[in-house]
């Protein structure tokens, strides 16, 4: 496990545990000297750490202030972290930094908090789960989750009212299952959804969790499953809006056969958009490698496919004979 240390006013690391034990024993660090590592959410005295606290000597001088009049300890420079797929290192979160935005709801307000957490969460998965609170309740997250959820059916049902009737049959299907045409039936399919969507969210969040726990050799409680997968999927709906341009577009400017065409090509990029988020969301706050959260998020269901298969087989061979 690697550490990040503190001295004289100034961020140092990544180093092992059992170099920071040494510097401890030496006397270079002190009780006040604030260390970091991954999965931490902020910079925390060595003596508030219970592996290195009866390690300190008793002695603790103060740390220069280096101009800081408040006596709290400010870093200038961020401390650098070695992204999990060992690629280019990122920012470690700074004393009482906390993404996504969302979670800064009553600060900043609704509108900025939801289109900047989308924005976090579409474009960086990996850099903004590092800094997920894991242990926060799940009130918020879900509320994320609901307001997504409204939009992007929304959003879906806008994209399907502009195709053709007779477009295809599996467009035909969407339409039956979202009834565009009718915003009295839009709002309450939505809303029946919406009464559903916790328990659904917290029996998909149990499975998955039982998968990082078993598979995945992941370490953090079930609220950083339940938590990152109302994020994530809660910006995968919003994804709706890139079929929706692209009908738009086409259907303005050329026939309905190339806005068919362009609703499928898009279906297919928010598809493996959504997916990709959903792997490095996961990977990023269990804090295990995009191998393990990817065997985590498809073994599971390969095995009950493939049980599946063999008992019905195995019935219909009995059947048979």
């Amino acid at each position: 496990m690697k550490w990040y240390y503190e001295s004289n006013g100034q961020p140092h690391g990544p180093v092992d545990e059992s170099e920071l034990r040494q510097l401890i024993e030496d006397g270079k660090l002190l009780g006040d000297s604030l260390v970091w590592r991954q999965g931490m959410l902020d910079w925390t005295p060595l003596k508030d750490v219970n592996d290195f606290a009866t390690r300190l000597k008793p002695a603790e001088p103060a740390l220069p202030q280096h101009g800081n009049p408040s006596g709290s300890k400010t870093f200038d420079a961020p401390v650098p972290v070695a992204s999990l797929d060992g690629s280019a290192p990122k920012t470690a979160p700074l004393q009482g930094q906390v993404s996504p935005e969302w979670e800064h709801l009553q600060e900043v307000g609704p509108l900025r908090a939801f289109f900047v957490s989308l924005r976090e969460i579409a474009l960086d998965p990996e850099g903004t789960f590092q800094n997920l609170a894991r242990n926060r309740g799940w009130g918020v997250p879900l509320l994320f989750l609901a307001v997504a959820e409204v939009v992007g059916n929304i959003l879906m049902a806008l994209t399907l009212k502009q195709m053709p009737a007779s477009a295809s049959p599996t467009i035909n299907l969407l339409k039956q299952a979202l009834p565009a045409d009718s915003g009295g039936m839009l709002v309450s399919s939505s809303a029946a959804s919406l009464l559903m969507l916790p328990l659904a969210i917290a029996l998909k969040a149990v499975l998955l969790h039982a998968s990082f726990r078993f598979i995945g050799q992941s370490v953090h409680p079930f609220s950083t499953t339940f938590r990152t997968l109302c994020y994530s999927l809660g910006t995968g709906s919003m994804l709706w809006g890139i079929p929706l341009a692209a009908v738009s577009i086409t259907t303005l400017a050329a026939e309905s056969t190339a806005s068919v065409a362009a609703f499928f090509l898009a279906a297919l990029l928010i598809g493996f958009w959504s997916l990709w988020i959903n792997l490095k969301a996961l990977a990023s706050a269990h804090e295990i490698s995009l191998s393990r959260a990817i065997a985590s998020l498809f073994v599971p269901p390969l095995i009950a496919f493939l049980a599946t298969f063999l008992i019905f087989g195995g019935l219909a061979v009995v059947a048979r004979n």
